[in-house]
């Protein structure tokens, strides 16, 4: 059979037999997916494919890239999610056109910072990459999707709070940070150069003892494309939620608190004008209360709080749900304290007045 004019291969599952990539000199897209049997001498000759813009490994169990990468001066798009690839070779900062890196706990040769026109770079392994990681972070002016992993060390001397301020100040969108065991991050709780006006999405994930101290001085109203907030802090004051209620391109916020005012906190009849999503975790704190006319948008609802903390905060254990008129799904996690069945039961209550009739799961 004559590939020599194939332009784009797509292969799933197990290859029993795959073309010589000599053979497919003018090929643009390679996407190889759940090729358990791919080997790494199937790719041995990829240098040859000097018109390739795309190439997906995805799912497959590939561990290393051949040199040969650097050959592909018109690569956009390199896909190695759920392969073996975690290290990248040197040679791989030389693909000045690439856009799109991804996979999995990446770790990155010195030099990734010369892949100027990189616009997505997910995930990497911020413990284990570039000595130099921060700078080479920060040359990278195109990026707007960054996800970064931490794990076990972390280690920040100023250049990583840089680089992200260099990014903020450019076209960065999307801003996913996993720190895992590290400590608190406290450069993400920092007030960044100028705020990242252009960012929709923010999100941090980690342990609990991974939370940021404060609320992040940075988010503020002038962010009006952020759309996607979550994060965990062990401080929240009132002042902070007040600031939320001011994003109003704001429609998913999942947020973790540790500690709260003593008065409690509660959404004003204003508040958060487009929220269609809320998750709100004070578990062992009394939680959030809703005033009339608060979230006029939201539709799904996820609450973690203690009752006996809610009964001594507020003066009862209803939260205002009944005031949430869109709500099609709640979801609530009570503490096993002696207030909890009047927690479920004030719970049930405010639902039932809703015209909505939401789904209701207690966990």
């Amino acid at each position: 059979m004559n590939m020599s004019h194939l332009r784009s291969l797509h292969v799933f599952g197990s290859i029993t037999w795959m073309p010589p990539l000599l053979d497919l000199q003018i090929l643009r897209v390679l996407y190889l997916e759940d090729c358990n049997s791919l080997k790494e001498d199937h790719l041995k000759n990829i240098g040859s494919l000097i018109h390739l813009r795309y190439l997906g490994l995805r799912n497959t169990n590939v561990k290393n890239l051949p040199i040969q990468i650097r050959k592909l001066d018109y690569l956009q798009t390199l896909d190695l999610r759920g392969s073996g690839i975690a290290e990248l070779p040197e040679s791989i900062v030389h693909l000045k056109r690439l856009r799109h890196l991804v996979g999995q706990r990446l770790r990155l040769p010195d030099g990734f910072g010369n892949m100027e026109a990189l616009q997505e770079l997910w995930e990497i392994n911020g413990s284990k990459s570039s000595i130099n990681f921060g700078k080479d972070l920060q040359n990278l002016r195109q990026l707007r999707v960054l996800g970064i992993h931490f794990e076990h060390t972390y280690c920040d001397d100023g250049q990583i709070s840089t680089a992200l301020c260099k990014l903020g100040e450019n076209n960065l969108r999307s801003l996913h940070i996993i720190n895992m065991g590290c400590g608190p991050p406290t450069c993400f709780a920092d007030p960044w150069c100028s705020p990242p006006r252009l960012l929709h999405k923010f999100v941090l994930q980690g342990y609990r003892d991974d939370n940021l101290p404060l609320f992040p001085k940075w988010i503020s109203p002038l962010l009006s494309e952020l759309t996607y907030l979550d994060f965990g802090v062990d401080q929240m004051h009132g002042r902070d939620l007040h600031m939320l209620e001011g994003l109003y391109a704001l429609c998913v916020l999942c947020l973790s608190a540790e500690e709260i005012p003593k008065e409690g906190l509660s959404v004003s009849c204003n508040g958060f004008q487009s929220l269609r999503h809320l998750c709100f975790h004070n578990i062992f704190g009394p939680g959030l209360v809703f005033k009339e006319g608060a979230m006029p948008k939201l539709q799904k609802l996820f609450l973690a709080f203690d009752a006996d903390e809610a009964l001594s905060t507020y003066g009862c254990i209803g939260s205002g749900i009944q005031h949430l008129l869109r709500l099609n799904y709640i979801e609530v996690s009570i503490n096993r304290t002696p207030a909890m069945k009047s927690a479920k039961y004030a719970i049930d209550k405010e639902v039932k007045l809703l015209t909505s009739n939401p789904q209701v799961k207690f966990v």
